[in-house]
């Protein structure tokens, strides 16, 4: 609802005749001359058919012609310069103009601005959240460490899969596997393997094997069909590979060159869309009374 007018119409006149320019004639009236006030004052003056001719828009304001939504803001520049320069946000520009602060009248602020070529680089976004908020230490300094890989693989392995909505479970008690993944076919068991180099070793730790007096009876062997599905290798410069137990059976060491096709970026690109839901058609419904045909 619009505010109730402070003064009649032959006060308006009287105003506008003794002013040399808007601005002037707004104070007469005792309003305040930014914004919206000149634009209605322009309007009345209009209705009521009075000679405007002698009044002079200010030095650099945008003109006016109209008090309807979206038109030209009437603004001198150095004003607006200076609430630009002195705000974060264009909601803040609004309340040093004097300015409602909902988005329309905000854009005539912006368009002005654009007009007169003034730097809003130092404004942010127009809620008055736009700002950004200054940054407080965090106790975390120190950087990744080729030693903490191995911790790292685990966690490297389930982001990609719960990424992909794949869940991903963890064996209660020791096994072969190191995690139990969702997957298109069903359930895969995976094996986390880490390298810093371009190789890696994926054999397993086998009781009975070892000759080495410093291992005793624990030696080196392959894992067997049935005992894992994949091997998820993650490398200290952050490339992952996603391995079927059948591409490497027998091998107990990998060259990571040799396994580019298994890389997960090119396995991304090589995932197909899923096809469309299939849509159900929609039955005619049958009027009552009347026999199918």
């Amino acid at each position: 609802m619009a505010r109730p007018r402070t003064w009649s119409d032959e006060q308006l006149a009287h105003a506008l005749a003794g002013a040399a320019s808007w601005t002037e004639a707004t104070r007469r009236l005792g309003l305040n001359p930014y914004g919206k006030t000149i634009a209605r004052l322009r309007g009345h003056a209009l209705r009521l058919n009075l000679d405007v001719s002698h009044l002079k828009s200010r030095v650099g304001a945008v003109p006016i012609t109209s008090p309807q939504p979206g038109s030209p803001l009437d603004i001198e520049e150095q004003v607006l310069r200076q609430a630009i320069q002195e705000s974060r946000t264009w909601p803040e520009v609004q309340g040093k103009l004097g300015l409602s602060q909902h988005h329309r009248p905000q854009r005539r602020t912006q368009e002005a601005a654009e007009r007169f070529g003034i730097d809003t680089s130092g404004i942010f976004r127009q809620d008055w959240n736009g700002a950004p908020v200054q940054a407080l230490p965090v106790p975390f300094f120190r950087p990744p460490a080729p030693e903490n890989l191995s911790k790292a693989g685990a966690a490297m392995a389930t982001t990609w899969f719960m990424e992909r909505g794949y869940m991903v479970s963890v064996p209660l008690e020791p096994a072969r596997y190191d995690l139990i993944a969702e997957s298109d076919e069903g359930l895969k068991r995976i094996q986390v393997k880490t390298t810093r180099a371009h190789t890696v070793g994926i054999g397993r730790t086998v009781y009975g094997t070892g000759t080495s007096p410093s291992t005793g009876r624990y030696g080196r062997g392959v894992y067997a069909p049935g005992e894992i599905d994949l091997f998820f290798i993650y490398t200290w410069d952050r490339r992952s590979y996603l391995i079927p137990l059948e591409a490497v059976q027998g091998q107990m060491t990998l060259n990571l060159q040799k396994y580019e096709s298994y890389r997960l970026s090119h396995l991304d690109e090589r995932v197909q869309a899923p096809p469309p839901a299939r849509q159900r058609k929609s039955r005619a419904r049958r009027q009552p009374g009347s026999m199918p045909g």
